[in-house]
């Protein structure tokens, strides 16, 4: 009884270790397959990822999770299993995961490295590398573009507003000087009106002493000829007399 309780306390610690672990030691120059037994644990850390939560960096976030590096990404809380990364509903297959100090890539396992493919174990080693200086300095030309984009939209609002203030200053000046000669005009155009409605009111009042003056010489010379008939009648007829008397 002794004896079985003894084994079954060392199979019981070979388990857990080998639970815990994930995947067998790491040797030198030690490739396999993926489908060989012995490789890792088909849900690598499975429970640790989910607790995580699914999400994505530009820079390494933890340094103490199994994460999955692809195009400058670094993704958390996803499984990996059968060579494929599985991130929410997305499925990648190209990229390094890394857990525990091993790399994962292409059907092989590898020692993980410093600088090389997206591993660091630590923030100080990251912060000395030169992906680190690239990131920063991407930052700051984002940055930099963000602050000249604000300033050159800032500008162009600054330039648009003063354009519509003198479109809108330009165009009430225009209806301002349309108003204007639409008065000049109403005013000129009454007074050619009434200049020539007086200047019609002259012609025809000198029109009508001209009439007037034309009647009264014409009535004058009938009367004149009127007289003259009347005098030269009367003047023959006394002669006419005066010859009947004298004979």
């Amino acid at each position: 009884m002794l004896k079985r309780t003894k084994y079954l306390g060392v199979v019981i610690a070979a388990s857990s270790t080998f639970f815990i672990s994930g995947c067998v030691p790491v040797q030198p120059g030690y490739n396999t397959g993926y489908n060989n037994s012995g490789y890792y644990n088909q849900y690598p850390y499975s429970g640790l990822a989910s607790s995580i939560g699914l999400s994505s960096y530009s820079y390494p976030y933890y340094y103490d999770r199994p994460y999955y590096y692809l195009a400058g990404i670094y993704y958390y809380g996803g499984n990996y299993r059968n060579g494929y990364y599985y991130h929410g509903k997305r499925k990648f297959r190209r990229g390094h995961y890394y857990l525990r100090g091993t790399r994962y890539y292409n059907g092989r396992r590898y020692r993980a490295v410093n600088g090389n493919y997206g591993y660091y174990n630590s923030r100080a080693t990251y912060q000395r590398s030169s992906q680190y200086r690239k990131t920063v300095r991407a930052k700051k030309r984002a940055v930099d573009r963000r602050k000249a984009y604000d300033r050159k939209r800032t500008s162009n609002q600054v330039r648009d507003r003063r354009l519509n203030t003198q479109r809108r200053n330009t165009d009430t000046r225009q209806v301002r000087t349309k108003d204007r000669r639409k008065v000049s005009d109403r005013t000129r155009t009454t007074k050619e009106v009434r200049a020539k409605r007086v200047n019609t009111q002259r012609r025809n009042a000198d029109t009508r002493k001209v009439r007037t003056k034309d009647t009264r010489k014409k009535a004058e010379r009938r009367t004149a000829v009127r007289t003259k008939s009347k005098k030269e009648t009367t003047a023959r007829r006394t002669a006419r007399d005066r010859s009947r008397y004298d004979d």
